[in-house]
Protein backbone atom coordinates (compact mmCIF):
# COMPACT_ATOMS: atom_id res chain seq x y z
CA UNK A 1 0.00 0.00 0.00
CA UNK A 2 1.28 3.48 -0.90
CA UNK A 3 1.99 5.99 1.87
CA UNK A 4 -0.71 8.40 0.69
CA UNK A 5 -3.29 5.60 1.02
CA UNK A 6 -2.10 4.85 4.56
CA UNK A 7 -2.26 8.57 5.30
CA UNK A 8 -5.87 8.95 4.10
CA UNK A 9 -6.98 5.80 5.92
CA UNK A 10 -5.41 6.91 9.20
CA UNK A 11 -6.97 10.40 9.01
CA UNK A 12 -10.39 8.90 8.26
CA UNK A 13 -10.10 6.45 11.13
CA UNK A 14 -9.00 9.02 13.72
CA UNK A 15 -11.19 11.99 12.69
CA UNK A 16 -14.15 10.97 14.86
CA UNK A 17 -12.01 10.37 17.95
CA UNK A 18 -10.25 13.71 17.53
CA UNK A 19 -13.59 15.46 17.04
CA UNK A 20 -14.85 13.92 20.28
CA UNK A 21 -11.72 15.17 22.07
CA UNK A 22 -12.31 18.73 20.87
CA UNK A 23 -16.01 18.51 21.73
CA UNK A 24 -15.16 17.38 25.26
CA UNK A 25 -12.79 20.32 25.72
CA UNK A 26 -15.46 22.72 24.52
CA UNK A 27 -18.06 21.25 26.89
CA UNK A 28 -15.67 21.66 29.81
CA UNK A 29 -15.75 25.41 29.15
CA UNK A 30 -19.51 25.62 29.53
CA UNK A 31 -19.32 27.03 33.08
CA UNK A 32 -16.37 29.35 32.46
CA UNK A 33 -17.14 33.07 32.33
CA UNK A 34 -14.80 35.55 30.70
CA UNK A 35 -15.18 39.28 31.31
CA UNK A 36 -14.90 40.62 27.75
CA UNK A 37 -15.32 44.35 27.22
CA UNK A 38 -15.08 46.67 24.23
CA UNK A 39 -13.93 50.11 25.43
CA UNK A 40 -15.47 52.98 23.52
CA UNK A 41 -12.37 55.14 23.34
CA UNK A 42 -10.49 56.83 20.54
CA UNK A 43 -6.95 58.01 21.16
CA UNK A 44 -4.92 59.78 18.51
CA UNK A 45 -1.35 58.49 18.48
CA UNK A 46 1.12 61.09 17.23
CA UNK A 47 4.29 59.16 17.95
CA UNK A 48 5.07 55.57 18.89
CA UNK A 49 8.19 53.40 19.00
CA UNK A 50 8.44 49.63 18.55
CA UNK A 51 11.44 47.42 19.33
CA UNK A 52 12.44 43.98 18.09
CA UNK A 53 15.65 42.04 17.50
CA UNK A 54 17.21 39.25 15.49
CA UNK A 55 20.07 36.78 15.94
CA UNK A 56 22.21 34.36 13.97
CA UNK A 57 24.62 31.69 15.17
CA UNK A 58 27.51 29.87 13.50
CA UNK A 59 28.91 26.82 15.25
CA UNK A 60 32.39 25.55 14.41
CA UNK A 61 34.41 23.02 16.44
CA UNK A 62 32.92 23.75 19.82
CA UNK A 63 32.72 27.49 19.37
CA UNK A 64 29.60 29.52 18.69
CA UNK A 65 29.99 32.81 16.84
CA UNK A 66 26.92 35.00 16.98
CA UNK A 67 25.56 38.15 15.42
CA UNK A 68 22.70 40.04 17.07
CA UNK A 69 20.95 43.21 16.09
CA UNK A 70 18.02 45.26 17.33
CA UNK A 71 15.78 47.91 15.82
CA UNK A 72 13.61 50.61 17.31
CA UNK A 73 11.28 52.01 14.68
CA UNK A 74 9.79 55.40 15.56
CA UNK A 75 6.65 56.40 13.73
CA UNK A 76 6.09 60.14 13.69
CA UNK A 77 5.33 62.19 10.60
CA UNK A 78 7.93 59.96 9.02
CA UNK A 79 9.60 56.65 9.90
CA UNK A 80 12.89 56.81 11.79
CA UNK A 81 15.11 53.96 12.94
CA UNK A 82 17.50 53.33 15.82
CA UNK A 83 19.70 50.35 14.97
CA UNK A 84 22.29 48.44 16.98
CA UNK A 85 24.44 45.44 16.06
CA UNK A 86 26.95 43.35 18.02
CA UNK A 87 29.02 40.26 17.40
CA UNK A 88 30.50 37.84 19.90
CA UNK A 89 31.74 34.37 20.76
CA UNK A 90 30.11 32.05 23.26
CA UNK A 91 32.89 30.65 25.43
CA UNK A 92 32.76 28.25 27.20
CA UNK A 93 30.41 26.37 24.91
CA UNK A 94 27.24 25.91 26.95
CA UNK A 95 23.74 27.43 27.05
CA UNK A 96 24.41 28.74 23.54
CA UNK A 97 20.82 29.59 22.52
CA UNK A 98 20.04 31.19 25.86
CA UNK A 99 23.22 33.27 25.94
CA UNK A 100 22.79 34.59 22.41
CA UNK A 101 19.14 35.35 23.13
CA UNK A 102 20.17 37.33 26.22
CA UNK A 103 22.70 39.26 24.13
CA UNK A 104 19.98 40.06 21.59
CA UNK A 105 17.49 41.10 24.27
CA UNK A 106 20.05 43.36 25.98
CA UNK A 107 20.51 45.12 22.64
CA UNK A 108 16.73 45.53 22.37
CA UNK A 109 16.64 47.08 25.84
CA UNK A 110 19.32 49.57 24.76
CA UNK A 111 17.24 50.50 21.71
CA UNK A 112 14.18 50.94 23.92
CA UNK A 113 16.10 53.28 26.22
CA UNK A 114 17.21 55.41 23.26
CA UNK A 115 13.67 55.42 21.88
CA UNK A 116 12.34 56.82 25.17
CA UNK A 117 14.02 60.10 24.24
CA UNK A 118 11.64 60.38 21.30
CA UNK A 119 8.41 58.66 22.38
CA UNK A 120 6.49 57.94 25.57
CA UNK A 121 4.90 54.83 24.00
CA UNK A 122 7.27 51.89 23.60
CA UNK A 123 6.14 48.54 22.21
CA UNK A 124 8.21 45.43 22.93
CA UNK A 125 7.89 42.21 21.00
CA UNK A 126 7.19 39.70 23.76
CA UNK A 127 6.01 39.37 27.32
CA UNK A 128 7.37 41.70 30.00
CA UNK A 129 6.80 38.99 32.60
CA UNK A 130 8.80 36.68 30.35
CA UNK A 131 11.73 39.09 30.47
CA UNK A 132 11.54 39.04 34.25
CA UNK A 133 11.26 35.26 34.53
CA UNK A 134 14.66 34.33 33.15
CA UNK A 135 15.66 30.95 34.67
CA UNK A 136 18.34 31.08 37.31
CA UNK A 137 21.69 29.64 36.22
CA UNK A 138 24.27 27.98 38.43
CA UNK A 139 26.63 30.82 37.69
CA UNK A 140 26.33 34.10 35.86
CA UNK A 141 27.79 34.59 32.40
CA UNK A 142 28.66 37.90 30.78
CA UNK A 143 25.59 37.80 28.53
CA UNK A 144 23.22 37.36 31.47
CA UNK A 145 24.93 40.12 33.42
CA UNK A 146 24.47 42.50 30.47
CA UNK A 147 20.90 41.32 30.08
CA UNK A 148 19.97 42.23 33.66
CA UNK A 149 21.98 45.44 33.58
CA UNK A 150 20.05 46.83 30.63
CA UNK A 151 16.69 45.33 31.61
CA UNK A 152 16.89 47.12 34.95
CA UNK A 153 17.98 50.39 33.30
CA UNK A 154 15.08 50.19 30.85
CA UNK A 155 12.51 49.49 33.57
CA UNK A 156 13.88 52.17 35.90
CA UNK A 157 13.84 54.83 33.20
CA UNK A 158 10.38 53.83 31.99
CA UNK A 159 9.01 54.02 35.54
CA UNK A 160 10.67 57.37 36.20
CA UNK A 161 9.23 58.90 33.03
CA UNK A 162 5.87 57.06 33.27
CA UNK A 163 6.50 55.56 29.85
CA UNK A 164 3.77 53.41 28.33
CA UNK A 165 5.94 50.29 28.14
CA UNK A 166 3.85 47.65 26.40
CA UNK A 167 4.79 44.01 25.80
CA UNK A 168 2.89 42.33 22.96
CA UNK A 169 2.81 38.53 22.53
CA UNK A 170 1.11 37.26 19.38
CA UNK A 171 1.49 33.53 20.06
CA UNK A 172 0.53 33.45 23.71
CA UNK A 173 0.30 30.07 25.41
CA UNK A 174 -0.55 31.33 28.89
CA UNK A 175 -3.55 30.19 30.94
CA UNK A 176 -3.74 32.46 33.99
CA UNK A 177 -7.40 33.32 33.34
CA UNK A 178 -8.43 29.67 33.37
CA UNK A 179 -6.22 28.93 36.38
CA UNK A 180 -8.09 31.60 38.29
CA UNK A 181 -11.46 30.13 37.34
CA UNK A 182 -13.22 27.19 38.93
CA UNK A 183 -12.94 25.20 35.70
CA UNK A 184 -9.24 24.96 34.92
CA UNK A 185 -8.70 22.70 31.90
CA UNK A 186 -5.33 21.02 31.49
CA UNK A 187 -3.74 21.91 28.16
CA UNK A 188 -6.20 24.68 27.29
CA UNK A 189 -4.84 28.19 26.75
CA UNK A 190 -6.69 31.37 27.58
CA UNK A 191 -6.58 32.47 23.93
CA UNK A 192 -8.31 29.25 22.84
CA UNK A 193 -10.94 29.61 25.55
CA UNK A 194 -11.66 33.19 24.45
CA UNK A 195 -11.98 32.10 20.82
CA UNK A 196 -14.51 29.42 21.81
CA UNK A 197 -16.54 31.45 24.28
CA UNK A 198 -16.39 34.95 22.81
CA UNK A 199 -16.11 34.24 19.10
CA UNK A 200 -14.35 36.69 16.79
CA UNK A 201 -15.52 39.96 18.37
CA UNK A 202 -13.24 42.91 19.06
CA UNK A 203 -12.50 43.55 22.72
CA UNK A 204 -10.29 42.87 25.71
CA UNK A 205 -10.19 41.37 29.19
CA UNK A 206 -9.57 43.82 32.06
CA UNK A 207 -5.94 43.71 33.14
CA UNK A 208 -5.04 41.08 35.70
CA UNK A 209 -2.08 40.95 38.06
CA UNK A 210 0.53 38.39 37.01
CA UNK A 211 3.33 38.24 39.57
CA UNK A 212 6.75 37.33 38.23
CA UNK A 213 7.88 35.21 41.15
CA UNK A 214 11.18 34.35 39.50
CA UNK A 215 12.13 38.02 39.42
CA UNK A 216 12.26 38.01 43.23
CA UNK A 217 14.83 35.25 43.48
CA UNK A 218 16.89 35.26 40.31
CA UNK A 219 19.33 37.81 41.72
CA UNK A 220 20.80 37.81 45.20
CA UNK A 221 20.68 41.60 45.20
CA UNK A 222 16.94 41.46 44.43
CA UNK A 223 17.20 44.30 41.92
CA UNK A 224 14.01 43.30 40.14
CA UNK A 225 11.72 42.97 43.16
CA UNK A 226 10.04 46.32 42.59
CA UNK A 227 9.20 45.30 39.01
CA UNK A 228 7.93 41.83 39.83
CA UNK A 229 4.28 42.81 39.43
CA UNK A 230 3.12 42.81 35.83
CA UNK A 231 -0.43 43.17 34.57
CA UNK A 232 -1.74 41.37 31.51
CA UNK A 233 -4.77 41.67 29.27
CA UNK A 234 -5.93 39.63 26.29
CA UNK A 235 -7.02 41.72 23.33
CA UNK A 236 -8.47 41.26 19.86
CA UNK A 237 -7.85 44.43 17.89
CA UNK A 238 -9.89 43.66 14.79
CA UNK A 239 -12.74 41.30 14.02
CA UNK A 240 -11.56 37.75 13.49
CA UNK A 241 -7.91 38.54 14.31
CA UNK A 242 -5.86 36.41 16.64
CA UNK A 243 -5.86 37.06 20.36
CA UNK A 244 -2.76 38.87 21.59
CA UNK A 245 -1.51 39.14 25.14
CA UNK A 246 -0.57 42.65 26.26
CA UNK A 247 1.68 43.12 29.29
CA UNK A 248 1.99 46.38 31.15
CA UNK A 249 4.03 47.38 34.23
CA UNK A 250 2.37 48.36 37.48
CA UNK A 251 2.62 52.11 36.93
CA UNK A 252 0.24 52.03 33.93
CA UNK A 253 -1.97 49.03 34.76
CA UNK A 254 -4.99 51.29 35.29
CA UNK A 255 -4.58 52.54 31.71
CA UNK A 256 -5.44 49.20 30.11
CA UNK A 257 -8.40 50.61 28.17
CA UNK A 258 -6.19 53.43 26.88
CA UNK A 259 -3.66 50.83 25.74
CA UNK A 260 -6.42 49.00 23.88
CA UNK A 261 -7.37 52.22 22.07
CA UNK A 262 -3.73 53.00 21.28
CA UNK A 263 -3.05 49.55 19.86
CA UNK A 264 -6.22 49.60 17.77
CA UNK A 265 -5.19 52.95 16.33
CA UNK A 266 -1.80 51.68 15.12
CA UNK A 267 -2.71 48.12 14.17
CA UNK A 268 -3.10 46.39 10.84
CA UNK A 269 -4.96 43.07 10.66
CA UNK A 270 -5.11 42.89 14.42
CA UNK A 271 -1.40 43.41 15.14
CA UNK A 272 0.57 46.62 15.84
CA UNK A 273 2.09 47.70 12.51
CA UNK A 274 5.19 49.31 14.10
CA UNK A 275 6.18 45.94 15.62
CA UNK A 276 5.84 44.31 12.23
CA UNK A 277 8.15 46.93 10.70
CA UNK A 278 10.68 46.51 13.52
CA UNK A 279 10.66 42.72 13.14
CA UNK A 280 11.33 42.87 9.40
CA UNK A 281 14.16 45.34 9.89
CA UNK A 282 15.87 43.42 12.72
CA UNK A 283 15.67 39.88 11.34
CA UNK A 284 19.10 38.59 10.27
CA UNK A 285 18.86 37.01 6.81
CA UNK A 286 20.88 33.93 5.90
CA UNK A 287 22.87 35.92 3.33
CA UNK A 288 24.14 38.37 5.95
CA UNK A 289 25.27 35.60 8.29
CA UNK A 290 27.03 33.81 5.40
CA UNK A 291 28.88 36.99 4.45
CA UNK A 292 29.75 37.61 8.10
CA UNK A 293 31.28 34.17 8.51
CA UNK A 294 33.25 34.35 5.24
CA UNK A 295 34.71 37.75 6.10
CA UNK A 296 35.52 36.68 9.64
CA UNK A 297 37.13 33.46 8.43
CA UNK A 298 39.31 35.35 5.95
CA UNK A 299 40.47 37.78 8.60
CA UNK A 300 41.19 34.96 11.08
CA UNK A 301 43.13 32.97 8.47
CA UNK A 302 45.23 36.05 7.72
CA UNK A 303 46.13 36.18 11.40
CA UNK A 304 46.70 32.42 11.72
CA UNK A 305 46.50 30.04 8.68
CA UNK A 306 45.85 27.05 10.98
CA UNK A 307 42.50 28.60 11.89
CA UNK A 308 41.18 27.57 8.47
CA UNK A 309 41.02 23.92 9.58
CA UNK A 310 38.76 24.84 12.49
CA UNK A 311 36.42 27.08 10.50
CA UNK A 312 35.57 24.78 7.61
CA UNK A 313 32.66 23.03 9.26
CA UNK A 314 29.79 25.05 10.57
CA UNK A 315 26.15 24.86 11.50
CA UNK A 316 23.85 27.83 11.08
CA UNK A 317 20.85 28.92 13.08
CA UNK A 318 18.77 32.01 12.44
CA UNK A 319 16.01 33.59 14.52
Amino acid sequence: MEYHELWVREITKKASAITDTFRKKKNELSNVEINWITPDKDIRVDRVAAVDGGMGIYEAYGTAIYLVRATAVILDKKVNFIRKLEMGVVEPYNYVNERVRWARDALEFKCAIDAMKKSNIILLDGSISGYLNVPKMESFCSELEEYFKWLIKMLELAKKRKIFLIGVSKDTKTDFLLKNSDRYIEGMTDATAIDILIGDSIGMTPSMKVESVQAKKVLKEDYLKEFSLVYSSYMRLSKGARIIRVDMPEWIHDKDEDLFAILREISSNGYPAPLHIAHNDATIPKELMDKTFRLLRNLCITNDPEIMKMMKEKRRRFF
